[in-house]
């Protein structure tokens, strides 16, 4: 028993030896100028090295009102994440002494404005700015060569010219603000896979929508669009995932089914008028099947649907859908329904 309780503190203690050695090794790798600044930062935030420098800092959720001066030490910085704080205009300092810096995020703190600074930041490739009190953006956002922005839960009323220039970008997210129209000009952005736009007070989609080849998923759901969707969506033969609900939609099915990677339909509550296209099976890689409060969408639901190899979720309910042939989909393992019979 004695020897158990020794072999037990043995390990503790080399386990502990081990911890002290890998963290003063850290220490150790890390640029001699670079610890007193370190040593501060290290009571309120996590860090990253790589060859003796700092290249991510990590400073969530403390109430800060401004960035910490030691942050500025590190030229050669690439991730800054300040999400979750009280700052309402990042110093200048930011732009300037940190030009390496390449993915920067501000989410959740009280920015009403994008300074001008920002253009200096010429390796900034992911910028997010959730959930903050933005309400325009400066031209020269456009200058950067950006691929991932989220501006999402601010309070823009136009989409921002600015965004129009970001020949690089890929994913958009734009969902929460007050936007009431996207500009035809939306078509400049041909490297797009991800638009999210939802919660939002769109009353129509343009037509130059439809020629982003690139778009993956798209996202408007919560608005306002009325009427058809154009036939043109069908042009998106890349599009995976399509969430119109919560619109006064009338058509949509007939050319969605044309979308041959479609995985994710969702077209609940509006107010669709169409017969279910029986070739909905021919979605080969369909995983949900969203159609529920559309009382006028009619038809037969294919059987053929069962033998889909991803499908995972129906739901029809309050459709107009033909009941007669549904037990089977109540049967099928794995497969989530809202279906009474």
């Amino acid at each position: 028993m004695m020897k158990n309780k020794l072999n037990s503190k043995a390990s503790m203690l080399t386990l502990l030896l081990l911890g002290l050695f890998w963290f003063c090794k850290k220490k150790q790798d890390l640029h001699p100028s670079d610890k007193a600044a370190l040593s501060e930062l290290a009571k309120y935030s996590s860090y990253e090295s790589e060859g003796g420098r700092i290249v991510k800092i990590s400073i969530r959720n403390r109430d800060l009102t401004e960035i910490p001066v030691q942050v500025f030490r590190f030229a050669k910085l690439r991730v800054l994440d300040l999400q979750g704080n009280k700052i309402t205009e990042p110093n200048a300092k930011l732009f300037e002494l940190i030009p390496a810096l390449e993915e920067l995020s501000l989410q959740d703190n009280l920015l009403e404005k994008i300074p001008e600074e920002i253009k200096n930041l010429k390796n900034l490739h992911k910028l997010n700015l959730r959930k903050n009190k933005i309400s325009e953006v400066p031209l020269v956002l456009g200058s950067l060569p950006l691929q991932s922005l989220d501006i999402s839960d601010n309070k823009l009323t136009v989409f921002p010219e600015a965004l129009l220039n970001l020949n690089d970008l890929q994913r958009l997210w734009l969902q929460s603000n007050e936007i009431a129209d996207l500009p035809a000009q939306i078509a400049q952005l041909e490297s797009l896979l991800y638009l999210n736009v939802s919660h939002n007070k769109l009353t129509g989609l343009p037509e130059e929508l439809w020629t982003i080849k690139s778009l993956e998923n798209l996202l408007f759901y919560q608005n306002q669009i009325q009427g058809e969707i154009s036939e043109n969506l069908k042009n998106l033969q890349n599009l995976q995932v399509l969430n119109i609900s919560d619109n006064k939609i009338t058509k949509v099915l007939s050319y969605a089914i044309l979308l041959p990677n479609l995985r994710i339909l969702n077209v609940h509550d509006n107010e669709i008028n169409e017969t279910l296209p029986e070739n909905i099976k021919d979605l080969r890689y369909l995983k949900n099947l969203v159609l529920h409060n559309n009382p006028a969408i009619t038809g037969v639901l294919p059987l053929q649907l069962l033998e889909l190899p991803d499908l995972v979720e129906i739901k029809i309910a309050n459709t107009g859908i033909d009941k007669a042939n549904l037990a089977p989909f109540t049967q099928k393992e794995g497969l989530e329904t809202d279906i009474q019979l």
